[in-house]
């Protein structure tokens, strides 16, 4: 990718603070902002391939790890085998200059089907990445008082004006099989839409879209991918409820008498010492109904001695009432910026599970 859009690229996907800290290796007092910093980018790496190289790897490692949606399969021997096939099939056809993002013309001509940007395989994993353009419709309403002159004279009669506008957004979906328990993780791009509304559509469409593609590749290819549903993460809210695991930052819950409660902490705090919910949950014995929370973990990295990290699993009281069918098919995975920090997320979430 070339260094302008490098620069791009990670003002608009990365952590400013951790790219700074990388410029920082390599330039002397770099500016602190974005506008100041995607410059520096783009100048410097026309000739510094060390930094270049760095700040690749680090939007790479961003793009696959931050903000994503999480649904986890167990393959069978012959489904994780013709995972496999088809990684090493599709590796042959990539051209796209991954970690490149585009912008502008580029962008609104991307195909809003999945194609491949990367492929590889070690001993430990199999990794494809899919690149493809979604686009958001964005609905504002206009105070006519703000307008003047002829638009506002022509729209004297309507109540209410709204202005409508689409925006595009690049997704990059992940799908990695761990070689050693054949479980296959889906990390789609979690793509903040503007409106709850437009995040649910989005996430059932990323998710399934993503399965959709390997087994439509696989078909195409002769080879047998089929499997089974995606794990049920809802008993892992029980878990984490319940159990000294990271600290709690939201929690959704049910009184035993039909009240609905939401606790929010302050960041780096823990709901479950916070006085006036351990009070109220020793009162009713224990017995609240949780179906979304979130937890933190604390992990050191390359940039910060106590990186936070969050998963969260959202559901539903109507789903949480549901008893032994309730279930939910994907966790959020926020503020990762390594494969280790995503890895400790998800060993989390299969510990609570077999708990």
């Amino acid at each position: 990718m070339d260094s302008h859009n490098l620069g791009y690229a990670l003002k608009i996907r990365a952590n400013i603070y951790n790219t700074r800290s990388i410029v920082n290796e390599h330039v002397e007092k770099p500016p602190r902002d974005w506008d100041g910093l995607e410059v520096l980018i783009s100048e410097e790496t026309k000739d510094n391939q060390e930094l270049k190289e760095a700040l690749s790897s680090y939007l790479k490692s961003e793009l696959e790890n931050n903000y994503k949606i999480l649904s986890l399969y167990h393959l069978s021997t012959k489904s994780a085998d013709s995972f496999r096939k088809l990684s090493a099939s599709v590796t042959k056809k990539i051209t796209y200059p991954y970690p490149a993002i585009l912008s502008g013309a580029k962008l609104a001509g991307l195909s809003q089907l999945h194609f491949v940007v990367s492929s590889e395989s070690t001993q430990e994993y199999t990794r494809i990445v899919l690149s493809r353009r979604r686009t958001f419709t964005l609905r504002k309403k206009i105070d006519k008082a703000d307008l003047s002159g002829l638009p506002a004279h022509t729209l004297d009669i309507y109540d209410d004006v709204y202005g409508v506008s689409n925006y595009h957004w690049q997704t990059f979906d992940v799908i990695t099989l761990n070689n050693k328990t054949n479980i296959l993780e889906i990390r789609a791009d979690y793509t903040r839409a503007e409106n709850s509304y437009q995040n649910g559509k989005q996430i059932e469409l990323s998710l399934g879209e993503t399965l959709g593609w390997i087994v439509f590749n696989c078909s195409s290819l002769g080879l047998n991918f089929s499997p089974d549903a995606a794990m049920n993460l809802f008993p892992a809210i029980q878990y984490f409820t319940f159990n000294a695991e990271g600290y709690i930052s939201k929690l959704n819950f049910m009184t035993p008498q039909g009240s609905i409660k939401q606790d929010t902490m302050k960041r780096g705090e823990d709901l479950r010492s916070e006085q006036f919910y351990a009070n109220g949950l020793q009162a009713v014995a224990g017995a609240i109904t949780p179906f979304d929370i979130s937890v933190i973990w604390h992990i050191p990295n390359r940039f910060s001695t106590g990186q936070e990290v969050e998963l969260t699993l959202p559901s539903t009281i109507s789903v949480a009432t549901a008893g032994s069918r309730a279930a939910l098919t994907y966790a959020i995975l926020r503020f990762c910026s390594t494969e280790e920090e995503t890895r400790l997320l998800i060993d989390k979430l299969l510990e609570a599970l077999r708990a």
